[in-house]
């Protein structure tokens, strides 16, 4: 024990490490429950009866909590120094406490500490070593040859350090990381890495405390390394520059039918990305794309439940951004357009990020490019019952959508937040393209604004520029809807909104509508809606699949009350889509008609003419 008094005071204290050991414990406190000197150490070397060089010294961010640290050092002469913290404390009522040992290195394969010394992995075994010392690192190294699966394993009880497993490629880059902050709450340790090698050659796995701070003689650790072989055939394909041909030649968009493409592969380990590419001419603006990916899963119940845990399948198709120049992946994270909101990022993913600018896929593309998601979709993985007695849902993420540009299409496959993957689960990709039939979406964007997600806010207002205009046949006068007068079109694909536009029939008065309609039998419960100018909505009706009908009319024959009011300015809005709430059903071949007619001029039955003071025309009441 000793005193921290008078201020600036300094305690020596010498020792003398013997050639056994190279591990030295230091255990430093202030006896005093309230004492205000912050009591720490350095380890200086002995020469003769002068220090030389500090080789160890107390954390800072320790200060004021007992210290129980340890130390690797050579063997030899040293002194020991207690001060306080900041020399700008003492305390003469109480004392510190101070114990210092040495003891043999525990781990049998230091020196490890780098690559010049690095322990070859015995691969599939377990080896057993220790993070003994602060700034301890334990490097293990091997060679692998691209498209490998590296598995990398790490486990450890209750300990004194925050393990880190870190995976290193042969040019002292980090490739993947794992830490267990939980460790310093007590609980042990299970860190798990693997990673598909994007090239062959030399690797390393380095073992040690996350900030390099601690080290634990009395905590052993077991790592298994393991090399599988991946059955991905297209390996490396993990960055769009190294992306696997779907097909060798420029494909175009058929008409009348689909053209089909396939690919297998694995996400073989955790942050595992496969990139297809699929040349394209003419595509841009006109044609329309379906990508289906699906996990396979074999073995047993508890097999095919675990490899549904372990991937769950995730497709997107990333399109460069031509106003987003870029040398490196890192600089596209967000894109070079400004926005406010998110339909000034359409065909971005749609999303404005809270800096202003519309969101990247954090990728360099093929051309220096930054690359934009355009759509991505997930298999969401099921509960895991504790019994299985089924198979788990088909693991598959699918999207239909609009081809925005001409040229190479890329496709990215993986596991959904890339936090997981199984070499021996094989996916099938399948891609299709044709040109969509529907007239109106053939142009560069179509008529309508495009989503990739279920909207929460039809945008009425901001899709009128992109409405199709059409003309209301007056058939109070004769001009009734015939069999060449009737728009038509299809929701090709997810969240396909079709707009279009007509003046007001009456202006300024009121008159009936009537709205033929027929739709094709297929997977779309397709909506009519009816905007007034500004987007308020004022008519719509669902429409069931498979059927032909009338919306409004007058008389008898009326079906139900839809008028043009007097009092509404500007034109109205009609929009066709899916009306699920999710919006995804979507069918190129299943085909809508629809024409609009004025019916009768005035307010006049079904709907109700409530007088100047009540309004006027209404539905009645």
């Amino acid at each position: 024990m000793g005193w921290l008094c008078p201020l600036e005071d300094e305690d020596w204290y010498a020792l003398d490490v013997p050639a056994s050991d190279t591990v030295v414990r230091v255990e430093l406190e202030a006896l005093g429950s309230r004492s205000p000197a912050e009591p720490v150490y350095a380890l200086w070397e002995r020469d003769g009866d002068a220090p030389g060089e500090v080789v160890a010294r107390a954390d800072a961010d320790d200060a004021g909590r007992p210290l129980q640290d340890a130390h690797c050092v050579a063997p030899g002469a040293y002194f020991l120094a207690i001060r306080d913290q900041g020399d700008d404390a003492q305390d003469r009522r109480d004392p510190y406490r101070l114990h210092v040992t040495s003891e043999p290195e525990p781990d049998a394969n230091e020196p490890n500490e780098d690559v010049a010394g690095a322990t070859p992995a015995r691969l599939g075994e377990v080896v057993t070593a220790y993070v003994a010392c602060a700034g301890d690192r334990d490097v293990y190294s091997l060679r692998g040859e691209a498209g490998q699966v590296l598995v990398a394993r790490l486990g450890m009880g209750e300990t004194g350090i925050v393990p880190a497993l870190r995976i290193y490629d042969g040019a002292g880059e980090l490739v993947v990381e794992a830490t267990n902050p939980a460790a310093e709450r007590g609980e042990p340790t299970s860190l798990v890495l693997s990673r598909v090698l994007p090239a062959g050659g030399d690797y390393t796995v380095v073992v040690e405390d996350t900030q390099g701070r601690r080290g634990d003689p009395d905590a052993p650790y077991e790592l298994s390394v393991q090399l599988l072989d991946d059955l991905d055939g297209n390996e490396p394909n993990d960055h769009p520059t190294d992306a696997t041909p779907l097909a060798a030649d420029p494909q175009r968009c058929e008409e009348g039918s689909w053209t089909s493409f396939t690919a297998t592969g694995t996400v073989g380990s955790e942050g595992d990305d496969d990139w297809f590419v699929l040349p394209t001419t003419g595509c841009g603006g006109a044609g329309l794309i379906e990508a289906e990916v699906t996990v396979a899963a074999s073995g047993g119940l508890a097999e095919q439940w675990q490899t549904q845990r372990a991937v769950q399948a995730s497709i997107s198709l990333v399109r460069p951004h031509d106003g987003s120049p870029c040398g490196e992946d890192g600089a596209c994270s967000g894109l070079q357009q400004v926005c406010e909101h998110q339909w000034m990022c359409e065909g971005l993913f749609n999303t404005c990020l809270p800096d202003g600018v519309c969101a990247g896929a954090t990728v360099c593309m093929p051309g220096g490019l930054c690359g934009a998601n355009q759509i991505q979709r997930s298999y969401r993985a099921a509960v895991v019952p504790d019994a299985p007695t089924e198979p788990p849902p088909p693991n598959t993420a699918r999207f239909v959508a609009p081809l925005l540009d001409d040229g190479p299409v890329y496709l990215r496959v993986g596991d959904f937040q890339g936090n997981g993957g199984d070499p021996d689960a094989l996916y099938t990709l399948t891609v299709r393209l044709r040109r969509d039939p529907d007239g109106h979406d053939g142009t560069a964007r179509g008529n309508n604004l495009y989503t990739p997600r279920t909207l929460e806010d039809v945008p009425a207002a901001e899709s009128a520029p992109r409405a199709v205009e059409i003309p209301v046949h007056d058939c109070a006068a004769g001009d009734c809807c015939g069999d060449g007068d009737w728009i038509s079109g299809s929701i090709g694909y997810e969240h396909d909104l079709d707009w279009f536009l007509f003046e007001h029939p009456c202006p300024g008065e009121d008159c009936n509508l009537r709205i033929h309609y027929q739709v094709d039998g297929g997977p779309v419960d397709h909506a009519l809606w009816v905007y007034r100018d500004g987007g308020r909505g004022w008519i719509s009706r669902e429409l069931a699949s498979g059927t032909r009908g009338v919306i409004g009319g007058v008389g008898a024959e009326a079906e139900s009350c839809a008028y043009a009011y007097h009092e509404h300015g500007g034109a109205y809005l009609l929009m066709l889509r899916d009306r699920e709430d999710d919006a995804t059903d979507a069918d190129p071949d299943q085909g809508y008609r629809f024409c609009v007619e004025k019916a009768a001029n005035g307010c006049q039955a079904p709907c109700m003419d409530y007088g100047p003071d009540r309004g006027g025309c209404g539905v009645p009441r």
